[in-house]
């Protein structure tokens, strides 16, 4: 005897960047373990598979997420975690304030207790944990600055903002390369005076060394637009038991509300 199937619900997402709407469904249980695993094993090439098997499944196979904004995919992971466990998620935000009195071989001690105890000027480091509720989740809305961002009187470039795909490939391995690969992926037209082309019109390797060859204070100009992208927040106010520091803070990224 066949065991009965279990419908899961289908919900509407409206996309932060331009309001389009995804039809979405709750992620299942081995959905679940298999992005836990890969968030335990701390390997973001792991993490990135997992969320993109996640996503697709979960959106049907109708959305090209690696076309989608940063920001996009953040939103829609949030509200596929909300309707499958709940608004409502733990969290745990650790304690940046500096003090004067930290014990500095705090690790050391707790597997050699005869070790000499050394105290210094340090991070608090207290493990603090928060709900959230992902519906009060916003886009940040800062002002931004115009998308278009002239280098001479006839030369430019309209930016986008960062697509999903060109993030999950950024490294901390050569970081030069990779942010010039990563704003490269923000190019969306280049301005030659009256003609302006886009990015069918050359090839990756072509942008990157067109950018390659920017003076240091244009290229500035494209990393400080990025640097405005839009993130998913939430600020709040909290008061660190442990070192008694009060301060507003800002969660934000995919990162702060993923575990």
């Amino acid at each position: 005897m066949a065991l009965p199937v279990v419908k899961t619900p289908v919900f509407n997402v409206t996309l932060p960047s331009d309001g389009r709407i995804v039809k979405a469904r709750p992620f299942l249980v081995r959905e679940q373990k298999v992005v836990l695993h890969a968030i335990e094993m701390g390997d973001p090439q792991q993490l990135n598979n997992a969320l993109d098997d996640m996503l697709g499944a979960c959106t049907f196979g109708d959305v090209d997420l690696n076309a989608l904004t940063v920001y996009d995919v953040e939103y829609l992971v949030t509200q596929i975690r909300a309707h499958s466990v709940g608004e409502v998620v733990e969290i745990v935000y650790m304690c940046r304030n500096m003090v004067p009195d930290k014990l500095l071989n705090a690790e050391h001690i707790k597997f050699q207790p005869e070790v000499e105890p050394i105290h210094g000027k340090g991070e608090c480091d207290t493990r603090i944990p928060l709900k959230v509720n992902l519906g009060s989740l916003k886009v940040s809305s800062d002002e931004r600055p115009d998308n278009r961002i002239m280098f001479t009187d006839t030369i430019g470039v309209v930016m986008r903002d960062m697509p999903y795909g060109a993030y999950k490939n950024l490294t901390d391995d050569s970081p030069t390369d990779t942010g010039i690969s990563a704003i490269a992926s923000c190019v969306e037209y280049v301005i030659n005076g009256e003609s302006v082309m886009g990015v069918a019109d050359f090839t990756p390797e072509e942008l990157v060394t067109w950018l390659e060859d920017l003076t240091g204070d244009d290229f500035d100009k494209l990393d400080e637009y990025l640097k405005t992208m839009p993130t998913l927040r939430i600020s709040m106010d909290l008061t660190c038991p442990s070192c008694g520091a009060k301060e507003p803070i800002k969660l934000e990224g995919l990162d702060d509300f993923l575990v």
